[in-house]
């Protein structure tokens, strides 16, 4: 995303916008899980259980014995 802002890229077609744009999408989202990553770490070495043990633990709880995925 850096080098299409730095050079300037534009899409190829009828609405000629700048390619870093819809590219953004991708940088935003892999901040977004990198801090989800990070806080569930947090959580775990602090000694907490992971959300996903947490949200099992609940399902059980509630008679769904369904299957996991």
């Amino acid at each position: 995303m850096y080098e299409s802002w730095k050079f300037g890229e534009l899409a190829q077609g009828l609405i000629r916008i700048p390619i870093w744009i819809p590219q953004m999408s991708l940088v935003l989202g892999a901040l977004i899980l990198a801090v989800a990553v990070l806080d569930e770490l947090v959580v775990v070495l602090r000694g907490g259980k992971p959300g996903y043990r947490i949200a099992e633990e609940a399902r059980l709880a509630n008679k769904d014995f369904s299957e996991s995925i």
